[in-house]
């Protein structure tokens, strides 16, 4: 008997710790994630392990707690619920917006759509809008004050004004498709 809960006591702890905690929202140069490459708008899972050469940079996004973090190699880190365990270096920190977060979550699956630059399999149906017309007018605004606040490199408050813009009554409208044009070219 107390060998299985030890058994399943285990089986809870990885479970946990594969559990998506942030997005990979911007890389330069060959950033390693764990035994591979790390590919921007990936998901970051509690425990991966980054390793950033020199003259390479990776932002993430924490989808709790609305924290970017900006890292720039040479520096290791392990990404954990929050924040990132540094290794080695340190981040460059900023907050976001309360709702970004939850925005900037979807970008891994909208960015294998057609408009994003993706495949769009015919037949598959878009899923049912989830912005409504107030919702886009807060995101808009959160956009500005984003652009703002972050550095002209940064793209999060176009992924995050995309991220509404696509889960919208128009995803495929002419603000979207030049959003994600824009996007494209960067």
């Amino acid at each position: 008997m107390r060998a299985l809960c030890l058994v399943l006591c285990l089986f809870v702890q990885a479970a946990a710790a594969q559990e998506d905690v942030g997005l990979v929202s911007a890389l330069s140069g060959e950033v390693v994630l764990q035994k591979g490459i790390a590919k921007v708008f990936m998901k970051v899972r509690e425990g991966d392990r980054f390793d950033v050469p020199p003259g390479a940079q990776l932002r993430l996004v924490y989808f709790s707690g609305s924290r970017q973090e900006r890292w720039v190699g040479p520096a290791s880190l392990r990404a954990g619920k929050r924040e990132s365990e540094p290794l080695a270096g340190k981040p460059d920190v900023s907050v976001l917006p309360a709702s970004a977060p939850q925005r900037l979550a979807r970008i891994p699956e909208l960015s294998q759509s057609a408009l994003f630059g993706g495949v769009r399999v015919r037949g598959i149906k878009a899923p049912p809008a989830t912005e409504t017309e107030d919702s886009l007018r807060e995101a808009r605004a959160t956009y500005a004050k984003m652009r703002r606040e972050l550095p002209p490199d940064d793209l999060t408050p176009e992924l995050f004004l995309y991220a509404a813009l696509a889960s919208g009554p128009d995803p495929g409208g002419e603000e979207a498709s030049q959003l994600a044009a824009r996007l494209r070219q960067r």
